[in-house]
This record gives C-alpha cells, structure tokens and sequence, in this order.
C-alpha cells in the first residue's frame, strides 16, 4: 500500500509547525532555532517516503517513526545542550502525536508531489545532466560560455524578473501536473535529489531543475541570474525576455 495521502499531510503539518515558530522567534538563532529547523528537515526527509509501497499502515508507521531523530541541516557540530534536546524532543513528541491521529484514509491536503530519489536513481540523473548539459557536481554551470550547447538552446534572465512569477514559469514547465528533477546547493548529495511538482522560492543559493526526459535544465545562481537551455528557451524569451547584458 502506498500513503502519500499521510505523508502529504505529515509535510504540510511538519511545515506549518515550522512556519508558527518562525513567527514566534523570527529567525533567531540559538537553541531556539531548533523549533523550525527539525520540522523542515522532517518534511524533506518525509519524501524518502513518498511512493513507497507497504504492506500495511503499521509498517508505514515505523518506517515514519524511523526517520527520527531526523538529520539537522546544518549540522550542530557539538551534541545537543540540555536545552537543545528539550527542544529537538518537543518537536518530536509533537510530530508523533500528529502521526497517531491519523489513519490510512485521511484526505490528501493537495500539496505539490514530492520524492527524495534514492541513491541509485539520483547518481542516474546526475550522470544524464553530466552527459548532456556538461552539468556536474561540486562546481558551477555557466551554460553561455559552453561551446557544447548551441546558443538559441540558451538564455539568461535577472532573479528580479521572476519575482512573484515562479508559479507562472511553473506553469509553462507543465506543473504541477508533470514533474521535475531539482538538485541544488548540498542538493548533489546523493539523498538530497528530489523529485517535485513546484518550483521553490529561491533562497540566494544554487539550483537546478531538470525535464524529466532532460530535454530543458534551469539554474538560479547566487550571482542574480537564471539561466535556461533546451526546448523551454523560446517560450522564456516570449514569456520573460533576455537579458543582453
């Protein structure tokens, strides 16, 4: 059986549990931080269970449970403080608690698909976008300076004249009815490739979306650029121009 409605709802609950506590704190650091970065990380890691196919709720359950203590991005670099575990258990003890309320048939909130690929199929995609886009791990893609790929296959706009339009370029990649590969900064990680119906809101650090088949492949630079190449180009330069400079 397969309960991406659960983990759908387990995301959304795990983000909104963030979100509250970032208006609690504003973005300060300290243990309290803790209250939206263990959430977060639990909704990444809720997609390594997206799709997979169990032989009954139970054991979708554990394999929940089982994702704790969840991976904290970044590291803390030390063992937890005292005040540190009480606010890493608080968020757990929350996490399980919403986990216990549901069952197999709850609704599914709508949210955008989400996957992490498993180690095989993300060292996969990552060999394709090598292969045909000269896109490579560890280093930065400038595409306008590849000879390997033809110019009209490429263009380039500012960050700034996407600002408020992501869901309108999503739309012209056909999400979130398709879905797109995105690899990003620490995204190279092997675990860290996923699979997603929607474009996030760009955070000033390295990312990649890719077709599915690879015939286009996006990169928002920190630099305030993103580029584009393969078969979108002529709808971006209709839909949001070219920069020249």
């Amino acid at each position: 059986m397969i309960y991406n409605n659960v983990t759908d709802t387990l995301r959304q609950w795990s983000k909104e549990y963030a979100r509250k506590a970032l208006s609690m704190y504003d973005f300060q650091g300290g243990p309290s931080s803790l209250l939206y970065r263990v959430p977060y990380d639990l909704a990444f890691w809720l997609g390594t269970l997206t799709d997979r196919d169990f032989s009954d709720f139970a054991s979708y359950c554990q394999a929940v449970r089982d994702l704790l203590p969840v991976p904290i991005t970044p590291p803390l670099g030390h063992e937890p403080t005292k005040i540190e575990e009480y606010y890493i258990r608080q968020t757990e003890h929350a996490f399980l608690h919403e986990l216990s309320r549901l069952n197999p048939d709850c609704p599914s909130p709508g949210t955008p698909y989400f996957r992490v690929l498993p180690d095989a199929e993300a060292s996969f995609v990552k060999g394709k976008l090598a292969e045909l886009w000269d896109c490579r791990e560890n280093q930065y893609w400038y595409p306008l300076s590849a000879v390997s790929i033809p110019t009209d296959q490429l263009c380039y706009v500012s960050t700034s004249s996407l600002e408020g339009r992501l869901d309108e370029l999503g739309a012209l990649l056909l999400l979130p009815e398709k879905h797109a590969f995105c690899l990003g900064e620490g995204l190279f990680n092997l675990p860290n490739c996923v699979e997603t119906g929607k474009l996030s809101d760009y955070r000033g650090s390295e990312c990649f979306y890719a077709a599915k088949d690879y015939r286009w492949l996006i990169y928002f630079s920190h630099e305030d650029t993103v580029s584009f190449a393969g078969s979108i180009v002529p709808m971006i330069k209709d839909r949001f121009g070219e920069d020249s400079t």
